[in-house]
């Protein structure tokens, strides 16, 4: 019973940050509702998932399908599809089921690893460095995101304007960095320090670049920022379907629990 209350607590923390991260981006667009039952996150002028998604789901059997009612609906005016996230926190427990009753589709599932302030670091190279961007720097760090996410054209220039305004204008507690081989910009990644933890975000490595130690130099630095901001542990998301798990845990994250998201497309109602 200990591992699971843990794995609660320490979901529950997780969650406390993103929420933190949210509001620290109100000047960037984001936002959150509490809807009673259900935390919704959304962007009005960027229709991504990473900023549309309700999460934080509890309510009781005879409520849930009137709470994702809710959501589908709150969505569908800002004309994205709705995700649902599921974690350990989220009740009732055949959740999942209920979804895909309604049609959702499991849309990505990630391991969620963390690693405590105790854990030996890992030294960096020295030809290698991942420094906070600067404002010249943007479209070097957008054009890496684009290409290492898959960035829709028709989102690209949302997104640079947003990522424009978070360099120039974001919470100190947000850091986003640009890591350089040669000088070359080759990395990035973002990490934000909240009360007790810190959530490592949108680490990639320019096409061409990877196999190099890119990504292992930038999130062995940007931990070490955190935990020199006072950062308990850090946390990060890394997908079943990728290869990055083998270097996060080379680093000393270690899985604590599963994180789903279910998507519905309307489109096809």
């Amino acid at each position: 019973m200990r591992g699971r209350q843990s794995v609660v607590q320490l979901c529950r923390e997780i969650e406390r940050t993103e929420r933190d991260l949210i509001l620290s981006g109100k000047k960037q667009g984001l936002r959150f509702r509490d809807i009673g039952g259900a935390v919704l996150f959304f962007c009005r002028h960027i229709p991504a998932g990473m900023f549309n998604y309700a999460t934080g789901i509890s309510s009781k059997p005879a409520g849930v399908n009137e709470l994702l009612g809710n959501i589908e609906d709150f969505y569908a005016r800002l004309n994205v599809p709705p995700r649902v996230v599921i974690t350990p926190l989220s009740r009732p427990r055949d959740l999942r089921s209920r979804l895909l009753k309604r049609g959702y589709k499991e849309s990505s599932k990630s391991d969620v690893m963390i690693i405590g302030s105790e854990a030996r670091q890992r030294k960096t190279r020295s030809d290698m460095k991942a420094r906070p961007v600067l404002g010249g720097q943007v479209e070097a760090f957008s054009s890496i995101f684009n290409s290492a996410f898959n960035i829709p054209l028709g989102l690209k220039g949302a997104l640079t304007r947003f990522w424009r305004s978070a360099v120039f204008d974001s919470d100190r507690r947000l850091r986003i960095y640009l890591a350089t081989l040669d000088r070359e910009p080759v990395g990035i990644g973002l990490i934000f320090v909240g009360e007790r933890a810190a959530g490592l975000y949108c680490v990639a490595t320019k096409p061409g670049c990877r196999h190099r130690g890119v990504a292992t130099n930038l999130v062995s630095q940007a931990v070490q920022n955190a935990f020199t901001s006072k950062a308990k542990f850090v946390y990060l998301y890394a997908s079943r379907g990728g290869n990055a798990r083998k270097m996060y845990r080379s680093l000393g994250f270690s899985s604590k629990y599963v994180r789903s998201v279910y998507s519905l497309d309307l489109s096809t109602e």
